[in-house]
């Protein structure tokens, strides 16, 4: 040793480069150094081949140290710039020797990345012996439990786990289907925000059932210490907002009772009027004189009811509090899904509440004026008319409910980390006389199961026992007889038994079954907004995961539209509905068509999908077959060159129509009926290259392919020689209809309108069905060179030295994706020298064609490459 120590140079590399492979020792090995109070970056490593696999032999104390070389973006600390390094006990790392042979300075070069396996081996284990894998957490390094970890690295998704954006209830599915830990990426996913509503007409009840399902959704998932305080803030959120609708029903409690007491005063005065003038034989002073009294007896009795509106007020909110509590508790524990029907049927308790509070306050005062206004204030409460003006001035503080006050032509309400919600469609009449008739139904039922005894026919002998783990509820949910108080005040609901969680479950109240969704219908899609009405799509499916159909998910592939609807000013929200609350994730926006000209003129033209999502059941499976029919340019971008490449992840490329400033105007995909292209599986993905695959110059093109079942594929056309004269007159028909006039013809054989090519020429199809479809999009020029003919003449142009320029910009007229006619004529091309004639040109075609024409001179290139 001492020998070769003599005989080396000590400089790194001339006396061998040693390479070694070794572990990250554990944390007590490394005392202070890995904490924070360090010198240098360094850590004690025991190395494979060199040192034994022993620390009894060997302790991790006495390994050496293993100096960390960081990589020239890292910064070694001068002029401040410097990052910590990442190296923890455990580790596998690769380094090399200083000192050569000697072997006594390691310095590491880089670090292996724990594998999945590795991962698993090591996880929640302490250091055992050397050469296991361990945990690298430390005393000061700890898992943080809100955040989604894993010890593992690679190129899997496993290596690299981020917080799911989705609600905790989801989460929890994900976890039991998987296995694996789920974390959210915050608590508040999932909950549903109420915005305020300018007409007023969807604020009360929109706001109590977004409440509700805020409130059910924390009380799932909170600790029973923690199911109080939910209970209690849901509470106060509720009462607040039904003090408004309370004081609403207070003041129309006045509104109506005015005229009615009106006449009953002067039914009072004729009927005094009367009396008296019979008994005086005719004295009509004394009549007048006797009716004028009898009114003005009863003026003090009105005016006490008109005193007792502030203690009539208080009486209201003061009890509404504690009757919200007693219907929230019982919808919190027995409700597994919200839905509207439980919605509307809580609401209709909020209005018991405060009926009944209101008849309490005024029954003893009426009885000095029930000879002119007979009946009581409940009654009249509950009464069609007079009850539905009451109910209706509370939800929307309209003046009258009519038809035309409809619910969810827009939406108030957004659920964060989802989007948009639609709402049920009705009239302010229909919202208010739905919830009179529950209200009253309910009170029906409380009546004639004589109050206590309501919810014997509700549980059907079940036993409902106390909540667990929730102590002093304002109610006692063990009690029969506290249920039955409950009841007697407010009504029997369908939320007050766990039997409305049991399939079949229905009652007089409606069909309020919230257990666990018996028909998963798969996706919807719902559109609403956007001023217009009647569009409607189609989910489609793909990306499917599991072997047999009753476990099979996927994902939103794309959306086929079944009906474009009207009237849309601006682009309708788009929401996608899993009916079974399995799947999550999907995205979509709605695409309307903005041109005054075109027949699609403010109609939803496409869906596109912005985000596929996962997990949406499979209800059925499917023999069609997908491809890309066209191409939508949600955003056109800018910088585009000619020769950039539009291809799909199977590498089909797709043309393209670009102007001046490099905006993609159009896309058109492959024709499936001539290109053997593959079918769509997957959300497809259209990439934007160079030419030789480098990076393009353009930037911000947001393109989507949309897609829908394939046509027949009819084989690959290898060229298209039109050498048919038009009958009669008749060249092709555009939009439907037959076309006489003059029409030039591509350089693929496609036929359009006009003597030469300009920006207003239309295709021209071979039959009426042909162009009124979509499928015209795919039959779209491309930039190739074009010849100019006059009707009828038609002229071959498919030998490849067949070079002419065109003299305006492309123009797609089909009226399929966005809808009516794209003119690219903002820009004004280059103009071409015109081509000098041929030498020697025939006065007639010849009889035999010859094998290989010459070509006329060549005229220079369009700049925009038509």
């Amino acid at each position: 040793m001492i020998e070769n120590s003599l005989m080396q140079s000590n400089f790194l590399g001339r006396d061998g480069f040693k390479w070694w492979v070794g572990q990250v020792a554990p944390e007590d090995a490394q005392g202070s150094q890995i904490n924070g109070e360090g010198w240098g970056n360094r850590v004690k490593v025991r190395i494979l081949g060199y040192h034994p696999a022993d620390d009894v032999e060997l302790p991790n104390k006495d390994l050496p140290w293993a100096h960390v070389l960081i990589s020239p973006e890292s910064g070694s600390g001068r002029a401040g710039r410097s990052k910590p390094i990442k190296i923890s006990p455990g580790d596998t790392v690769l380094g090399f020797f200083l000192d050569g042979d000697v072997a006594q300075q390691p310095v590491i070069l880089g670090v292996f990345t724990s594998s999945g396996p590795a991962a698993v081996e090591s996880k929640d284990k302490n250091y055992s012996q050397p050469f296991v894998p361990f945990t690298g957490y430390t005393s000061k390094v700890k898992p943080n439990d809100n955040i989604a970890q894993s010890e593992a690295s690679g190129q899997n998704k496993e290596g690299s786990p981020s917080n799911r954006q989705v609600d905790t209830e989801t989460a929890k599915k994900i976890e039991e289907a998987t296995g694996k830990v789920q974390k959210v990426a915050s608590t508040v996913l999932g909950t549903t925000v109420t915005f305020g509503d300018t007409g007023g007409a969807r604020s009360a009840t929109n706001k109590i059932n977004g409440e509700l399902k805020n409130a059910l959704k924390d009380f799932k998932n909170a600790t029973p210490a923690l199911k109080n305080k939910v209970l209690s803030n849901a509470t106060k959120n509720l009462s607040n907002l039904a003090t408004g609708m309370s004081a609403s029903m207070v003041n129309t409690t006045f509104d109506t009772m005015a005229p009615k007491l009106n006449q009953g005063l002067h039914k009072l005065y004729k009927d005094r009027y009367g009396q008296v003038l019979a008994l005086t034989g005719g004295n009509i002073a004394l009549a007048k004189k006797a009716a004028s009294l009898a009114q003005k007896a009863k003026v003090p009795s009105i005016l006490n009811i008109e005193n007792a509106i502030p203690c009539m007020m208080k009486n209201v909110t003061d009890k509404l509090q504690g009757n919200i509590a007693d219907l929230l508790a019982p919808l919190l524990e027995n409700v597994q899904n919200f839905n509207d029907c439980i919605g509307d049927q809580f609401s209709a308790g909020i209005a018991n509440s405060i009926i009944g509070s209101i008849d309490e306050a005024l029954a003893p005062l009426m009885g000095d004026v029930s000879d002119i206004f007979p009946g009581d204030i409940a009654g009249m409460l509950r009464d069609k008319a007079d009850g539905l003006f009451g109910l209706s001035e509370a939800l929307g503080g309209c003046d009258l409910p009519t038809a035309a006050s409809t619910l969810a032509q827009k939406t108030n309400q957004w659920t964060i980390g989802k989007g948009p919600k639609s709402l049920a469609v009705k009239s302010l009449e229909q919202l208010s006389g739905s919830l009179l008739s529950i209200a009253n139904a309910a009170e029906s039922l409380k009546e004639a199961a004589g109050g206590t005894g309501v919810l014997n026919n509700l549980l059907s002998g079940v036993s409902l026992g106390n909540i667990p783990g929730i102590p002093n509820l304002p109610i006692d949910l063990g009690s029969l007889g506290a249920i039955g108080g409950l009841a007697s005040s407010l009504g029997g609901f369908d939320f007050m038994t766990p039997l409305v969680n049991t399939p079949g479950y229905k009652s007089s109240l409606g069909d309020c079954y919230t257990g666990t969704p018996l028909n998963c219908s798969g996706i919807k899609v719902n559109v609403f907004g956007g001023d217009g009405t009647g569009a409607t799509g189609q989910a489609i499916i793909g990306a499917l995961v599991g072997d047999n159909l009753a476990e099979q998910t996927g994902s939103l592939i794309g959306v086929k539209m079944t009906n474009n609807g009207s009237g849309y000013t601006t682009p309708p929200f788009v929401e996608i509905v899993d009916t079974c609350n399995q799947g999550y994730g999907g995205v979509a926006r709605a695409i309307i068509d903005y041109d005054k000209t075109s027949p699609t003129y403010s109609q939803v033209t496409d869906i596109v999908v912005i985000n596929g999502g996962e997990n949406y059941p499979v209800i059925e499976t499917s023999d069609e077959n997908y491809t890309v029919d066209h191409v939508v340019v949600v955003n056109p971008g800018e910088g585009y060159q000619e020769d950039d490449i539009i291809t799909d992840l199977q590498g089909n490329e797709y043309v393209k129509f670009i102007d001046d400033q490099g905006r993609i105007l159009n896309v058109i995909p492959p024709n499936p009926e001539t290109n053997n292209v593959q079918q769509v599986t997957e959300l497809p993905q259209l990439i934007i290259t160079g030419p030789n695959g480098e990076s393009t110059t353009g930037s911000g093109a947001i393109l989507k392919a949309q897609i829908s079942p394939r046509p027949e594929y009819q084989g690959e056309v290898r060229q298209v020689i039109d050498c048919i004269t038009p009958r009669d007159g008749i060249v092709g028909f555009v939009n439907g209809e037959p076309y006489y006039g003059a029409f030039h013809v591509m350089a693929n054989g496609i036929k359009m309108t006009g003597v030469k090519h300009s920006g207003n020429d239309m295709i021209i199809y071979d039959t009426p069905q042909e162009s009124r479809t979509t499928r015209a999009m795919s039959m779209m020029p491309s930039s190739t060179a074009v010849t100019t003919v006059s009707s009828p003449q038609v002229i071959d142009t498919s030998t490849d030295s067949s070079t002419v320029v065109v003299q305006q910009p492309m123009t797609d007229n089909t009226t399929g994706g966005g809808g009516g006619n794209i003119n690219y004529d903002s820009f004004t091309p280059t103009p071409s020298p015109t081509p000098s004639p041929s030498p020697s040109p025939s006065p007639s075609p010849s009889p035999s064609p010859s094998p290989s024409p010459s070509p006329s001179p060549s005229p220079s290139p369009s700049p925009y490459g038509y």
